[in-house]
């Protein structure tokens, strides 16, 4: 029974010393719960952003200009943050492994996507039949990342 309980504790205390290393350990100034607290607002950003584009480009919301101008802006700058948040140095978290094993791989697909929300902004669509491929290849650059970094 003594052995039990002394086992047991070890196993407690080892998991707490675990658990506390990595929701305090700072790595570049962010705790584990910053870098994925940041993580997960950015992408939350971009899906808010990305949104009424979308809905606009399936027909779900008429087509509106001014929806369209402030949304592309703001889709261009959540793309732009979410880049910086998976650092080598960064911790996974909720992230696949994959990316900092593949790094190069990863920051090449967020540089094609922010590249073409910068090309979005620069050069709005100004009626549904051009938004709706623009639509389309942004999904489509959604999905390449999802496939191999998250699902």
């Amino acid at each position: 029974m003594k052995q039990t309980i002394g086992v047991g504790l070890v196993v407690v205390i080892a998991l707490g010393g675990w658990l506390y290393y990595d929701f305090t350990k700072a790595v570049d100034g962010k705790t584990f719960r910053t870098w994925h607290g940041e993580r997960v607002a950015a992408f939350k950003e971009m899906r808010r952003a990305f949104g009424p584009i979308s809905d606009i480009a399936k027909g779900d919301d008429p087509y509106q200009q001014a929806i369209i101008d402030t949304s592309v802006v703001k889709l261009n700058d959540a793309a732009k943050a979410i880049a910086p948040l998976f650092k080598s140095v960064a911790p996974y978290g909720d992230a696949s492994p994959e990316i900092w094993a593949d790094n190069s791989n990863f920051n090449e697909l967020m540089s094609a996507f922010v590249n073409r929300t910068e090309e979005l902004v620069n050069n709005t669509p100004q009626d549904l039949a051009t938004l709706r491929p623009i639509v389309d290849a942004l999904r489509q650059d959604c999905a390449d990342c999802h496939r191999k970094y998250k699902d």
